[in-house]
């Protein structure tokens, strides 16, 4: 008796012409189901992936206020959040140059004082005590005007960079403000728009319109 399945290689042909009626020919239960299939994505798949991409991209984008605040407790803290790496190394090198440059010339600056009281006070030279190349009996050193000047010189670096200290302080604050609001700032293709305009009242001028609509 002939079995009813073929085998062997006879077994292939039905295999073919079972998948290209399911595939490929019209009316029936696969074709249905794979037009379908086609028919419904276009109409769900690009809404629903548009939402959650609104959704995610909403909650990636930083808070100004949150920036501000890290950035006014703990410096480079607010370009941490906002994903800013770079710039925290350029923050601290900048404050360690200015905190070196506040303790040297605070340093100098006492003692050119020091020296200035002492030999106006008691006539005592005690400026080799710091230099060594400065002797008492060089009278480019050993006086009061040498003292007084190289005083008030020191005073004023020092001050400078206490100075350049806070502006280096605020700019930290005010770059990760900024930069939090910018992250959330974008344009679309319908924000910024060019379109040509053709006046009524004075005929034959015409121009552009730049449009620029901010959300």
């Amino acid at each position: 008796m002939t079995p009813f399945f073929p085998s062997g290689r006879r077994f292939l042909p039905w295999i073919g012409l079972f998948l290209w009626f399911c595939l490929a020919a019209p009316g029936t239960a696969c074709a249905q189901n794979d037009s379908l299939r086609v028919v419904q994505s276009p109409d769900t798949l690009p809404a629903a992936t548009t939402a959650g991409d609104t959704i995610a991209r909403s909650r990636r984008l930083p808070s100004p206020r949150k920036a501000l605040i890290l950035s006014a407790v703990l410096p480079g803290a607010g370009q941490a959040y906002n994903r800013r790496y770079w710039k925290i190394p350029l923050i601290y090198i900048g404050a360690g140059i200015l905190g070196y440059n506040i303790q040297n010339f605070y340093g100098r600056y006492i003692i050119f004082r020091d020296a200035f009281i002492a030999k106006q006070k008691y006539d005592v030279f005690i400026l080799n005590r710091y230099y060594p190349q400065f002797e008492a009996t060089d009278t480019r050193y050993n006086n009061l005007e040498f003292m007084r000047r190289n005083r008030n010189q020191f005073r004023r670096y020092f001050e400078l960079n206490i100075i350049l200290a806070g502006v280096l302080y605020a700019l930290n604050i005010v770059d990760a403000n900024v930069d939090a609001h910018l992250r959330g700032f974008q344009l679309g293709r319908d924000d910024l728009s060019l379109t040509p305009s053709l006046p009524t009242e004075t005929p034959g001028a015409a121009g552009l319109t730049l449009r620029l609509t901010l959300k």
